[in-house]
């Protein structure tokens, strides 16, 4: 009888030295530990240092295109506002929508700014002009209602971004010029909510 007390007792010790080295080598399949009656249920702890994600800079975002697919909820949004800011060492084009879900977008530099649906060649100022073109998710439902704000914002304290322009608005997509005084900076588009907005981020 002892002898098998004391088998039972290995045995335990070996199943649980075991349990995290099977939950590592299966943790693709979605291994998750089990807590047994009477074990604790504190969350696992470790020792090893670990390093938060660091946001990469603006002059290292490139002038490549920058895209984002528009949320399943973004439907029928419409941009209600343009602004532009100066943030420290850069300026920023702001877009607002209506609604809360993410739009998509298409960002990128163009030498011939044609406004969506004319074909039209547009004359606008400055060096550099950037498309950006806003994403909603098609619904055969219903339609965004117009922009109806100022066509062009500017700001004469922001140096890099001359004019924020609206161009057209149809077929789910949203068209707006960021015009540019310097040579094709970098630039970055990302999103921001309470109120859903669009912040394209030009470097000095």
């Amino acid at each position: 009888m002892e002898l098998t007390r004391c088998t039972m007792r290995a045995s335990r010790r070996t199943a649980a030295y075991l349990a995290p080295l099977v939950c590592v080598a299966t943790l693709a399949s979605g291994c998750t530990n089990a807590v047994s009656a009477g074990e604790s249920t504190a969350p696992m702890t470790s020792s090893a240092p670990t390093t938060a994600a660091q946001p990469v800079p603006l002059r290292q975002a490139g002038i490549g295109r920058k895209t984002r697919r528009p949320d399943a909820e973004a439907l029928a949004i419409s941009m209600t506002s343009m602004a532009v800011t100066r943030q420290g060492d850069h300026d920023s084009a702001v877009l607002t929508f209506t609604g809360t879900a993410v739009p998509g977008w298409t960002a990128q530099y163009v030498t011939t700014p044609l406004q969506n649906g004319t074909g039209q060649v547009l004359a606008l100022p400055g060096t550099s002009v950037l498309e950006v073109l806003i994403l909603e998710t098609p619904s055969p439902f219903s339609s965004p209602a117009g922009y109806t704000g100022p066509p062009v914002v500017f700001d004469q304290a922001t140096p890099q971004i001359n004019t924020v322009q609206f161009s057209a608005q149809g077929a789910g997509i949203t068209q707006v010029f960021v015009t540019i005084n310097g040579n094709q900076p970098a630039f970055d588009v990302t999103a921001l909510k309470n109120p859903t907005r669009i912040v394209i981020d030009v470097a000095d």
